[in-house]
C-alpha cells in the first residue's frame, strides 16, 4: 500500500509554512496553557480564570511565539538540514532535537538570570521538543515518505 501525501501538501513550501505555523502556535498555545495553570495554582481567595488568562497566558502566548519562531529558525532549520542530509528524519529525532534545543536556551536564560533555577531547563527543553515533534508531524513527515515511496518505486 503506497502512501498518499494530504492533498495540496505536495508542495515542499506550503507544506514547510503549515508546519511552521503549527509547530510555532502549538507550542505558544501550550507554554501559555502552562503559565495560566501555574498562575491558577498560586492560593488566591479572588482567583478569576479570566484575570489568570489575561495576566499570565496572553503575555506567555506572545512571548512564547516570536521565541519558538526565533528558535525554529535557529536550531530548527539546521537541524532539519542535517537530519534529512543523514537520512536520520523521524519523530524521536526531531523530539529529541527540539528538546535539546530549548534546554540550551533555557540554559542561556539560566546563565542570563541572577537568581534563576534549574526549572528553566525544562521550561526551555519541554516546549521545545513539542515544537520539534510538531514540526514533524506537520512539516517533514509526508516529505519523508514521499522520498521512501519514491525510492523504493525505483527498485520495483
Amino acid at each position: 500500500m503506497a502512501y498518499a501525501p494530504r492533498e495540496g501538501l505536495q508542495d515542499a513550501i506550503g507544506s514547510h509554512l503549515i508546519g511552521c505555523w503549527v509547530a510555532v502556535l502549538g507550542t505558544a498555545v501550550a507554554v501559555a496553557f502552562g503559565f495560566t495553570l501555574y498562575a491558577s495554582l498560586v492560593p488566591d481567595d479572588d482567583f478569576q480564570l479570566v484575570d489568570a488568562l489575561l495576566g499570565a497566558g496572553l503575555p506567555a502566548l506572545l512571548v512564547a511565539s516570536v521565541l519558538t519562531a526565533l528558535g525554529l529558525l535557529v536550531f530548527g532549520l539546521p537541524a532539519t538540514w542535517l537530519l534529512a542530509r543523514l537520512e536520520r528524519e523521524s519523530g524521536l529525532a526531531y523530539f529529541l532535537t527540539g528538546g535539546a534545543a530549548g534546554g540550551v536556551l533555557g540554559l542561556i536564560f539560566l546563565l542570563m538570570a541572577n537568581n534563576g533555577s534549574g526549572a528553566a531547563l525544562l521550561v526551555g527543553a519541554a516546549p521545545g521538543a513539542l515544537c520539534g515533534w510538531l514540526w514533524w508531524c506537520f512539516a517533514r513527515r509526508d516529505l519523508r515518505r514521499a522520498r521512501i515511496d519514491a525510492a523504493t518505486g525505483i527498485f520495483e
